[in-house]
């Protein structure tokens, strides 16, 4: 599913590592990682009958891919949930198959050691106390 002129990005080269995943396999293991599970067993239907649907969020977990930054991989699942190109389907506009932008970040975020949330308000020492 990797176009052999992207290269890896450090992002998906932890997760990959941390996963013991082939990097090759990692645009379509980070798909299913990111349907969220109680959507699974439609997407799994949806997904067998053509995966058409579904190649805005393969575009997005490409962008993943190639990856160095939290930065880039926040902009690319902004565009997944707020661009109406990528949201003009039956399958990904009314019923909602897709993969959750949420769960993109919070894999990745997590080999890149951001633990909380960026929209979260930052610990300031008086918290602290």
């Amino acid at each position: 599913m990797i176009p052999d002129s992207q290269e890896i990005g450090t992002l998906a080269r932890r997760i990959c590592d941390r996963k013991q995943w082939p990097p090759e396999e990692f645009v379509e293991r980070a798909f299913w990682a990111c349907i969220p599970p109680v959507k699974k067993p439609f997407v799994r239907i949806v997904h067998a009958l053509s995966r058409k649907p579904f190649a805005p969020d393969y575009d997005v977990l490409e962008e993943a891919f190639t990856a160095d930054s939290m930065i880039q991989v926040e902009a690319a699942a902004s565009s997944l949930r707020h661009d109406p190109r990528r949201n003009s389907s039956f399958v990904r506009d009314v019923l909602g198959l897709r993969i959750s932008g949420h769960l993109l970040l919070r894999m990745l975020g997590r080999v890149a050691g951001v633990s909380r949330s960026h929209r979260e308000k930052p610990e300031t020492p008086s918290d602290v106390a």
